[in-house]
Formats: C-alpha cells, structure tokens, sequence
C-alpha cells in the first residue's frame, strides 16, 4: 500500500478546499435583468418571447440565462426581459 506523505495531503485538503470554494461561487452568482422596450416581438404562451427578442438579448449577453415577456405592473405594455449573470 502506498504511503502518503503530508504534502500529499495538503495538496489533497487544498484542492477539496478550492473546489468547494468555486462551487459555493457558483451557487451566489447573482442574475440580473435587463429590459428591452425597443425591441419589437411577440409574446407567445407561458411567458416565451419570437426570435426577435432571444437575438438581441444574445446579442447583447452571450450568457444569456432567459428570455421572457417582462412588464411594469402598473402599464399594460410588455416588453423584451433578459435575465443574465451578472
């Protein structure tokens, strides 16, 4: 059986250490949205947006997360809603 040494062991206890770090990260990553009013599309069922709207927001976020019917609750008009990381 292989011996290990307490070197082996540290870098075993920091590579542990770091990828719970990245994962708890990860996990935190803030989402931010950003509406689109100029853009012209259509809304279709449930919430889901035309082509139109998943292009420009692409466009401008290529990490793109969704896009959706967004709106303000107090006017009746909708409008392009990307949500990205932010």
């Amino acid at each position: 059986m292989a011996k290990f040494s307490v070197s082996h062991f540290f870098i075993i206890i920091l590579v542990l250490v770091s990828v719970g770090t990245m994962m708890r990260a990860m996990a935190k990553q803030q989402q931010c949205t950003e509406m689109l009013p100029w853009v012209k599309f259509y809304c279709l069922e449930k919430g889901a947006v035309s082509e139109t709207c998943w292009g420009n927001c692409t466009q401008r976020h290529p990490d793109l997360i969704l896009a959706y019917c967004g709106g303000t609750g107090a006017l009746p008009i909708r409008f392009c809603a990307c949500v990205y990381p932010c």
